[in-house]
């Protein structure tokens, strides 16, 4: 079986491996992190806009862990990116990390941490990452969750939610 790169960034790679009967697709990248941020029993998600295959999807913050971070460090830096909320030790109660799952561990090595941020209120000034399709964020209280799991069509975000034992 030979595997040569198909795709290569600063994040990831992608590979084809060449298999008897057919061609695996595989990619090795980042770990990468799901924020969870709450406030008072509410739960921030995001509009998501920019994908093909979906093109509304309300999701959880999440992003790669830069090689010099630690999963609590990266949830920090996508809340600022994500939604443009500066953390600082005045405005967090606590952060929690849940164990990390695979995307699907067939095709990569890939870790998905979860953390939840529990702050001490919601942030007053929100700049939205539009340019990655953030599109709005939303406030969900935990009793309301149920009746928007529908909404919801990101794996990723639903086994976060999982995880952390929110659903």
């Amino acid at each position: 079986m030979t595997k040569e790169i198909l795709i290569e960034n600063d994040y990831q790679q992608f590979f084809v491996e060449k298999m008897p009967t057919y061609d695996k697709v595989t990619y090795d990248a980042n770990d990468g992190v799901v924020v969870i941020p709450t406030v008072v029993g509410r739960y921030c998600f995001i509009d998501q806009v920019s994908r093909e295959s979906v093109p509304h999807s309300l999701e959880l913050i999440r992003g790669f862990i830069e090689n010099d971070e630690s999963p609590v460090e990266a949830a920090l830096r996508e809340l600022n990116e994500e939604i443009g909320f500066t953390v600082d030790q005045t405005s967090i109660d606590s952060v929690r990390e849940f164990p990390s799952f695979s995307a699907n561990s067939e095709l990569t090595t890939q870790k998905i941490h979860v953390v939840l941020v529990q702050l001490r209120s919601s942030p007053k000034h929100i700049k939205l990452e539009t340019q990655e399709g953030v599109d709005n964020i939303h406030w969900i209280e935990k009793c309301q969750l149920r009746y928007i799991i529908d909404e919801i069509t990101d794996g990723v975000t639903l086994s976060a939610l999982l995880k952390a034992k929110i659903v």
